[in-house]
């Protein structure tokens, strides 16, 4: 765990996107993403991170006792082991004692994206070197504090990007220490001893801090200290060292340290092979049934129904941010997808004409809209900006303050133009598109959330989410899902190529047919899991077909990026990344920011849209009812803190459920850790 730094062979993980080697002769190489087991076409993956618990004793390490023990009904189970000696949580993420690259924990995300569906199972060890050194410190208490305020936030940005980078049913399982102390007990009375059982209460605590860290992102614990009985010191058995409490003989019994009678502890302070059995048991109580990994859709994943052809998808590696759309050229030989970056992606004979992908555009981008002659193409964002590509012609962007975010954009069939439609129904025209109509000024049951046009331009359709469809100039009504119970939200739409009919998509892969359009198949008996949702429908040519595009919603973040203190500063609260809650009012919570599905999060700022929840307070806040509204928030203004930078404003828009019904938008400090 600590106290020395051996770095050995490393293995590079750049290897192990495409293939993990076999170590069929059974040899251990540490410190690296190294694999061992026989060559496997059917090879499935146990990833264990961490610091030098996990690779200390080779192959008798705990992930090796874990895998052996799990292989029975994990078939072809294999050990990825990427620990590291001397890791502590900084290290882990970047400047890495041994990970190839600089860092173990980058390498993680890697390997689980390159290797999505393939994971059985991850366990992490890491924190205890954050604080050991403390111990032998000028001043041992500001050290040990921050240390656990630097451990505290590392973990959970690891821990965050762990979780969103696998399956949900991917088990992640941490674990807390044993003391590796207690050996000092045997010197006797004095400033030894009494340095041994004040540890005591520090090894406590940073177990107790690094729990908490875990369980709120949902990882469960290994209670190693617990199966070590370290913090046992009133029960005395006999020992090779005579009558000592429980605590120092487990740990005199299974940890590498040399204890005798009458002087202080020698060597290490890692597992012995005993020990790391022990420790290898506290996970398989904790992990209990494992079960092969469960295969997610690709991210960014197209799914082909019908006709439609399947021309490819993205890399995982080369995403950085969700798609959120999908469209097809015109002779439904290829199609693009779009990301919340602004990045294209281009298939069959779609051409790549540019992208706003990397460039620092902060707004989220929500769809693409291709030219007629399929040699071009926009992409739109939440704020209503546009940019074009190819011999897509530059009609300008939404010039004034929306009242609700942009959520789709559709191309004139016919004319040089576009639409784009808000949230609210609202819809504006570019170009040549002519203004039909709108849903801007009617209330909606939910929001819109998508549009297609009609083959010659002259009208189209919008769709809410429960499945509402509202029709504007030569648009027909074929019907809707608008009465009807959605397992999943209606996320988009598709015209059929006479405009006769309409298909709508919801978010688990159901698809529904109106007018004539046929039904080709869709997922809604056999959803993606919710991690990877569909988010786009775009039709195949002649309308025989249709493709689906799926996402991963939260994928890794590329670089640190600012916090937020969502349950604000609250003994036992800790800063977060993407929250689904951040509460406004500090003082009694009857104002919240709930149901939040965040579309990015960066170095300077994050958006999201969600609920604006709060306390109508009548007659008083004691006996008022709580209501939710739509709304889109924005997080701004990093700023430095004791536990790393914290956004410290956030601004929210939604519509005043008063009448007259107008956009509300408000700007509030949020509170942030100490500075």
């Amino acid at each position: 765990m600590v106290r020395r730094v051996v770095v050995v062979g490393v293995v590079s993980v750049l290897a192990l996107a495409s293939t993990v080697p076999a170590d069929a002769s059974g040899g251990t190489r540490r410190g690296s993403s190294v694999a061992r087991s026989a060559a496997t076409t059917a090879t499935v993956y146990s990833l264990a991170l961490g610091d030098s618990v996990g690779m200390w004793n080779g192959a008798r390490s705990y992930p090796d006792l874990i895998v052996s023990h799990y292989q029975a009904s994990v078939p072809h189970l294999t050990l990825v082991d990427m620990a590291c000696s001397g890791e502590t949580t900084s290290s882990m993420i970047s400047h890495s004692l041994c990970a190839p690259g600089g860092s173990q924990y980058r390498n993680a995300l890697s390997f689980l994206r390159a290797h999505a569906g393939k994971v059985a199972l991850v366990t992490i060890d890491i924190g205890g070197n954050d604080v050991v050194d403390c111990i032998f410190a000028a001043n041992p208490t500001p050290c040990f504090v921050n240390g656990l305020k630097t451990m505290q936030k590392n973990l959970a940005t690891i821990v965050t990007g762990l979780r969103t980078a696998t399956h949900s049913d991917v088990p992640i399982i941490g674990m807390n220490y044993y003391d590796p102390l207690l050996g000092d007990w045997l010197a006797g009375p004095g400033p030894t001893r009494t340095l041994t059982t004040q540890a005591i209460t520090g090894v406590a605590t940073l177990n107790t801090d690094m729990t908490n860290v875990y369980a709120k992102a949902a990882i469960p614990v290994a209670d190693v200290a617990a199966a070590y009985q370290s913090s046992d010191m009133t029960h005395f058995v006999s020992s090779r060292w005579g009558r000592i409490p429980v605590a120092v003989d487990r740990a005199c019994e299974w940890l590498d340290i040399t204890c005798r009678r009458g002087a202080p502890e020698g060597f290490g302070d890692d597992p012995n092979n005993t020990g790391a059995t022990v420790i290898a048991d506290a996970f398989a109580k904790t992990i209990g049934t494992l079960h092969a990994p469960v295969a997610d859709p690709q991210i960014g994943g197209v799914l082909t129904f019908g006709h439609a052809a399947s021309y490819g998808t993205p890399n995982g590696s080369r995403l950085s941010a969700p798609v959120v759309d999908m469209a097809s050229t015109p002779d439904g030989r290829g199609y693009w997808l779009v990301g919340a970056d602004g990045g294209v992606f281009s298939f069959g004979d779609a051409g790549f004409y540019g992208s706003e992908g990397g460039t620092g555009v902060m707004t989220p981008f929500v769809g693409i809209a291709p030219t007629r002659d399929g040699h071009g193409y926009w992409i739109a964002g939440d704020f209503g900006n546009v940019y074009s590509f190819g011999d897509a012609p530059s009609e300008n962007s939404i010039a004034r303050s929306l009242n609700a975010p942009v959520v789709g954009i559709a191309a004139d069939p016919k004319a040089a133009g576009y639409w784009l439609v808000g949230a609210d129904g609202g819809v504006f025209t570019f170009g040549h598109a002519a203004f039909h109509g709108s849903m801007g000024n009617v209330h909606l049951n939910e929001p819109i959330v998508g549009m297609a046009a009609t083959p010659d331009g002259r009208g189209y359709w919008l769709v809410a989410a429960d499945g509402g469809v509202f029709t504007f100039g030569d648009a027909a009504f074929y019907g809707s899902m608008g009465n009807v119970h959605l397992n999943e939200p209606i996320v988009g739409m598709a015209a059929t190529p006479d405009g006769r009919g309409y298909w709508l998509v919801a978010a688990d892969g159901g698809v529904f047919t109106f007018g004539d359009a046929g039904f080709y198949g869709s997922t809604g008996n056999h959803p993606p899991n919710p991690r990877t949702p569909v988010v786009a429908i775009t039709a195949a040519r002649h309308g025989v077909g249709y493709w689906l595009a799926t996402t991963a919603r939260l994928l890794p973040p590329p670089t640190l990026v600012p916090s937020v203190l969502d349950q604000c500063n609250q003994p036992g609260s800790a800063p977060s990344i993407e929250p689904t809650t951040i509460v406004l009012a500090c003082a009694d919570a009857n104002a919240l920011l709930t149901h939040l599905s965040w579309s990015t999060w960066t170095a300077t700022g994050a958006a999201a849209t969600g609920f604006f929840t709060f306390n109508l307070c009548r007659p008083d806040c004691a006996q008022g009812t709580f209501i939710s509204v739509p709304a889109r928030i924005q997080l701004n203004y990093p700023i430095e803190t004791s536990t790393g930078q914290e956004f410290a404003t956030v601004s929210y828009s939604y519509a005043n459920p008063n009448p007259p019904g107008n956009m509300l938008t408000f700007t509030e400090f949020l509170e942030t850790s100490a500075g």
